[in-house]
Protein backbone atom coordinates (compact mmCIF):
# COMPACT_ATOMS: atom_id res chain seq x y z
CA UNK A 1 0.00 0.00 0.00
CA UNK A 2 0.90 3.37 -0.70
CA UNK A 3 2.26 5.52 2.40
CA UNK A 4 0.21 9.10 2.57
CA UNK A 5 2.09 11.64 4.64
CA UNK A 6 0.27 14.00 6.77
CA UNK A 7 2.07 16.74 9.19
CA UNK A 8 0.73 19.19 11.47
CA UNK A 9 2.43 22.13 13.44
CA UNK A 10 4.12 21.38 17.17
CA UNK A 11 3.59 17.44 16.21
CA UNK A 12 6.01 14.64 14.15
CA UNK A 13 5.21 14.10 10.78
CA UNK A 14 2.35 11.06 10.63
CA UNK A 15 2.15 8.48 7.51
CA UNK A 16 -0.34 5.56 6.70
CA UNK A 17 1.38 2.49 6.36
CA UNK A 18 -0.81 -0.33 5.72
CA UNK A 19 -4.42 1.27 7.25
CA UNK A 20 -2.01 2.46 10.53
CA UNK A 21 -1.01 5.38 11.79
CA UNK A 22 2.22 5.31 12.28
CA UNK A 23 5.71 8.07 12.87
CA UNK A 24 9.29 7.89 13.43
CA UNK A 25 11.67 7.86 16.06
CA UNK A 26 13.62 10.50 13.60
CA UNK A 27 10.32 12.45 13.28
CA UNK A 28 9.76 12.21 17.01
CA UNK A 29 13.70 13.29 18.09
CA UNK A 30 12.78 16.61 15.36
CA UNK A 31 9.37 16.99 16.81
CA UNK A 32 10.85 17.48 20.67
CA UNK A 33 14.12 18.67 20.19
CA UNK A 34 15.95 15.68 21.12
CA UNK A 35 19.22 13.79 19.55
CA UNK A 36 18.12 10.38 17.98
CA UNK A 37 20.21 8.04 19.68
CA UNK A 38 18.62 9.59 22.60
CA UNK A 39 15.23 8.44 21.55
CA UNK A 40 16.45 5.20 20.27
CA UNK A 41 17.77 4.45 23.76
CA UNK A 42 14.67 5.25 25.45
CA UNK A 43 12.79 3.23 23.36
CA UNK A 44 14.89 -0.15 23.89
CA UNK A 45 14.43 0.80 27.36
CA UNK A 46 10.96 1.30 27.79
CA UNK A 47 8.99 -0.67 30.48
CA UNK A 48 6.40 -1.74 28.10
CA UNK A 49 5.97 -5.82 27.49
CA UNK A 50 7.19 -7.63 24.37
CA UNK A 51 4.38 -8.14 22.99
CA UNK A 52 3.53 -4.25 22.97
CA UNK A 53 7.00 -3.55 21.83
CA UNK A 54 6.71 -5.73 18.89
CA UNK A 55 2.78 -4.64 17.95
CA UNK A 56 4.30 -0.85 18.09
CA UNK A 57 7.75 -0.57 17.66
CA UNK A 58 9.13 -1.98 14.11
CA UNK A 59 13.18 -1.44 13.46
CA UNK A 60 13.81 0.09 10.26
CA UNK A 61 16.36 1.55 8.44
CA UNK A 62 17.43 5.01 6.63
CA UNK A 63 19.94 6.74 5.15
CA UNK A 64 21.61 9.31 7.10
CA UNK A 65 22.91 12.74 5.79
CA UNK A 66 26.15 11.04 4.44
CA UNK A 67 24.72 8.30 2.66
CA UNK A 68 25.10 5.36 5.31
CA UNK A 69 22.14 3.33 6.28
CA UNK A 70 21.13 3.65 9.80
CA UNK A 71 18.16 1.79 12.46
CA UNK A 72 14.89 3.81 13.14
CA UNK A 73 12.02 2.66 14.62
CA UNK A 74 8.58 3.10 12.83
CA UNK A 75 6.22 3.59 16.00
CA UNK A 76 2.36 3.39 16.18
CA UNK A 77 0.19 5.94 17.68
CA UNK A 78 -0.19 3.92 21.03
CA UNK A 79 3.44 3.06 20.63
CA UNK A 80 4.25 7.20 20.14
CA UNK A 81 1.70 7.73 23.29
CA UNK A 82 3.29 5.25 25.56
CA UNK A 83 7.43 6.71 24.85
CA UNK A 84 6.40 10.61 24.72
CA UNK A 85 4.45 10.02 27.49
CA UNK A 86 7.58 9.73 29.42
CA UNK A 87 9.43 12.48 28.13
CA UNK A 88 10.26 15.91 30.45
CA UNK A 89 10.69 19.84 29.23
CA UNK A 90 8.78 22.34 27.56
CA UNK A 91 7.43 20.61 24.58
CA UNK A 92 6.37 17.16 26.26
CA UNK A 93 4.69 19.07 28.97
CA UNK A 94 2.69 20.90 25.95
CA UNK A 95 1.77 17.27 24.05
CA UNK A 96 0.25 16.04 27.55
CA UNK A 97 -1.93 18.66 28.38
CA UNK A 98 -2.97 18.77 24.56
CA UNK A 99 -3.42 14.47 25.00
CA UNK A 100 -5.31 15.02 28.24
CA UNK A 101 -7.57 18.20 26.71
CA UNK A 102 -8.50 16.08 23.74
CA UNK A 103 -9.19 12.63 25.86
CA UNK A 104 -11.68 15.27 28.26
CA UNK A 105 -13.18 16.77 24.99
CA UNK A 106 -14.11 13.04 23.79
CA UNK A 107 -15.78 12.41 27.31
CA UNK A 108 -17.76 15.12 27.52
CA UNK A 109 -19.33 14.55 24.01
CA UNK A 110 -19.39 10.90 25.12
CA UNK A 111 -21.44 12.01 28.44
CA UNK A 112 -23.59 14.17 26.28
CA UNK A 113 -24.32 12.20 23.68
CA UNK A 114 -25.54 9.18 26.41
CA UNK A 115 -27.70 12.07 27.97
CA UNK A 116 -29.11 12.96 25.28
CA UNK A 117 -30.14 9.28 24.39
CA UNK A 118 -31.80 8.84 27.49
CA UNK A 119 -34.09 11.83 26.48
CA UNK A 120 -35.39 9.72 23.81
CA UNK A 121 -36.32 6.75 25.63
CA UNK A 122 -39.62 5.72 26.13
CA UNK A 123 -41.08 7.00 29.25
CA UNK A 124 -41.51 3.45 32.21
CA UNK A 125 -44.95 3.26 33.77
CA UNK A 126 -44.99 1.89 36.87
CA UNK A 127 -48.38 -0.48 37.54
Amino acid sequence: MAMETISSIDAPVVQIKDDQITTTSTDIAKCFGKRHDNILRKIENLDCSAEFNALNFEVVEYEDGKGESRPMYRITRDGFVFLAMGFTGAKAAQFKEAYINAFNQMEKHQIEKQLNEQKHLPATTDN
